[in-house]
């Protein structure tokens, strides 16, 4: 049996390439167990192939150099039970990290899938909802560039770029037929970070929905619409409305793909 090795023979054993192994050596990791003088060539003994998994376990592990290079210069049982306590910490928070993004995108295809193929455009429907935590800011909203700032200051409540928000008008709007300003702005938790708190919500109960593909500003008429609706059907608005936006300019440069949705909160006359 070989008692050295080359680096070649190293690179091909441990699949680690030899411009690694030579950094090993000149940041004092893994150092060959020998050079020859005049060649300058690497030596490895099979005495140092223990040292050489452990450091490759460890970089598998998401352990940074210097870690490694600490805990190979002070192993023991104790040190190395702390370093496998902090990476599996550092490994769960990604994972969190990870499924929630997963969750995010799982989330966000369905939304757009369903737009795409969406059957009941313009078709009012009514629904009962379930009480639903959000994240709001209140903010009176009357222009793009409000809604852009107001999206902004979203963002930093919640600590994270949002791509699907809900805008909602007030009851008062509502009730004088004024369809043009937002009163406020919002995401459900779904959509922003599991640490987010959320400080309000969209109270449970029934609501008259719409589907439609235009965009804010030939929204009235769907307003309108609902609330004749409402209004021919025995009931009360009792809430402010929401709208979310599901598909916009951010996804399609076609007008004709945007996808809104209304929701008027109602309850029965008495």
């Amino acid at each position: 049996m070989k008692k050295i090795f080359s680096i070649g023979d190293i690179s091909r054993i441990f699949n680690i390439s030899p411009a690694t192994l030579r950094y090993y050596d000149a940041i004092d990791l893994f150092k060959p167990s020998q050079t020859d003088p005049h060649s300058g060539y690497r030596y490895y003994s099979i005495d140092q192939f223990e040292k050489l998994s452990k450091i490759r376990y460890l970089r598998q592990m998401g352990v940074s150099l210097k870690e490694t290079k600490n805990i190979c210069e002070k192993m023991t049982p104790e040190n190395y039970l702390q370093l496998l306590k902090e990476q599996h910490e550092k490994a769960v928070q990604e994972y969190n990290r990870l499924q929630t993004v997963i969750n995010k995108f799982t989330q966000r295809i369905k939304e757009i899938e369903e737009g795409c193929k969406c059957k009941d455009l313009d078709v009012i429907r009514v629904e009962h909802l379930p009480e639903r935590k959000v994240l709001r800011l209140y903010e009176r909203i009357t222009s793009r560039p409000e809604l852009e700032l107001a999206m902004r200051k979203l963002e930093k409540m919640a600590g994270a770029c949002l791509e699907k928000v809900g805008l909602s008008i007030s009851l008062t709007d509502l009730n004088r037929h004024y369809f043009n300003d937002y009163n406020s702005i919002f995401v459900m938790p779904e959509d922003s970070p599991k640490n987010t708190k959320m400080n309000d919500v969209l109270p449970a109960g029934e609501y008259i929905c719409i589907y439609y593909r235009k965009k804010h500003a030939e929204s009235p008429p769907y307003y309108e619409k609902l609330l004749n609706y409402i209004d021919e059907n025995n009931y009360i608005v009792c809430g402010d409305s929401v709208r979310f936006i599901i598909i916009d300019r951010s996804i399609t440069g076609d007008r004709k793909n945007y996808l809104a949705e209304i929701q008027i909160p109602v309850r029965r006359r008495c």
